[in-house]
């Protein structure tokens, strides 16, 4: 079940926008705080939208026989 839902996250498309947002905010020199906080709130949304995502398209990966998801 946690594996089922770690890779629903999408994790290599979803870490990369999460180091990617940490990367820059790191860039523009932010806090540490705000860096931490920039990083978590991206990693949040990004396992949000892969579980939403995964939620409104399972009828149709059933019934298109897509197991993997």
């Amino acid at each position: 079940m946690v594996l089922g839902l770690l890779l629903s996250t999408h994790p290599l498309p979803a870490a990369a926008v999460t180091l990617l947002v940490a990367g820059l905010t790191a860039a523009l020199g932010a806090a540490t705080d705000d860096i931490l906080w920039a990083t978590a709130s991206t990693a949040a949304g990004q396992a949000s939208v892969g579980w939403s995502n995964d939620a409104i398209d399972a009828r149709r990966d059933i019934e298109a026989d897509r197991r993997e998801k």
